[in-house]
């Protein structure tokens, strides 16, 4: 539960997560895609600190080669149940 409430409390990395799946994404796609999603700009450096959060908790992974971020098993897991849990209250 405590990495559920990590990801939805912060609009930035429920639309990273989100943004994610199903599709690995590059540094420079995910900040504009996350950017889109939420309506506003994002500097780097808080960008990358969301990143990190979530790197932290096992939700997402970056890999060395060519660089691209994607969702771990357990962060699949827990975009479908954002975005389940968006469709049931729209």
């Amino acid at each position: 539960m405590k990495t559920l409430a990590l990801i939805t409390s912060s609009t930035i990395r429920m639309a990273i997560v989100k943004s994610l799946n199903p599709t690995p994404h590059s540094w420079s796609d995910l900040k504009e895609m996350t950017e889109r999603e939420i309506g506003r700009p994002v500097s780097p450096g808080s960008f990358n600190w969301h990143l990190e959060k979530l790197q932290g908790v096992r939700v997402i992974s970056k890999s060395t080669n060519p660089g691209m971020y994607t969702l771990t098993q357990k962060g699949q897991k827990y975009s479908r149940t954002i975005i389940e849990a968006e469709v049931t209250l729209s």
